[in-house]
């Protein structure tokens, strides 16, 4: 009988900011490393959803879908992929959809360096309806205004570009790799003229197939 054995090896350094993360990449590894983008060689498509704290009305839901092709002619894949993440509280929305590209380098017989870049056009919006601002209780006559001018309103909608890059090492057996997202670092304040750019997100990432070979018989007595 043939065993095998999968290790998944991840590495944390220190987290600069906050990504959705699926905890079943492996379904959809585009969502670990972009340069998994045509790596399988063929036309390739896959959705995957998250939903975190359920049981509760402050709910989480994410989910990821993404299409890609090899292009044998030019030795590269391109995809092309949307995220969307909800919460169903406060009305946080959060769309992105990117465009990857990727291209594999034969490294000798067995090894190949898949470098791949991301970009991608990403919208936030809140529903502010949902909060209460100072400026709305009015303590001397007990009622709430229904009307603000907390500058934080100006701006429920917001748009920016992001991008990424990473880089993949692959065999027959194993394959590891780093991400580095939001290298542009943009702008995502809500708020009219500030500035809060996101940080950076540093991934770093691999797998490592141990195959054992063996043979077992059973004997009745």
């Amino acid at each position: 009988m043939k065993k095998i054995v999968f290790i998944t090896l991840f590495v944390s350094l220190r987290v600069w900011s906050q990504d959705p993360v699926f905890t079943q990449f492996y379904m959809v590894p585009e969502t670990l490393n972009p340069g998994f983008t045509g790596a399988k060689s063929t036309t390739n498509a896959g959705i995957i959803h998250r939903t975190q704290w359920p049981g509760i009305d402050f709910s989480i839901n994410t989910q990821f879908a993404y299409i890609n092709n090899w292009f044998e002619e030019i030795n590269s894949g391109l995809g092309i992929s949307i995220l969307n993440q909800k919460e169903t509280k406060s009305r946080y929305n959060f769309t992105q959809a990117n465009i990857s590209y990727a291209y594999a380098v034969q490294l000798n017989y067995d090894w190949y360096f898949r470098p791949s870049i991301t970009l991608g056009f990403g919208t936030k919006d809140f529903g502010f309806q949902n909060l209460l601002l100072e400026d709305q209780i009015n303590i001397f006559q007990g009622v709430i205004n229904t009307t603000s001018i907390d500058p934080v309103l100006l701006n429920e909608k917001i748009n920016f570009f992001d991008f990424s890059a990473s880089f993949l090492l692959n065999n027959e057996n194993s394959w590891f790799g780093a991400t580095f997202k939001h290298l542009n670092r943009p702008n995502i304040s809500m708020e009219y003229n500030d500035q809060v750019p996101l940080d950076l997100f540093i991934s770093a990432h691999g797998a490592y197939q141990i195959p054992f070979h063996g043979s077992y018989s059973r004997n009745d007595e």
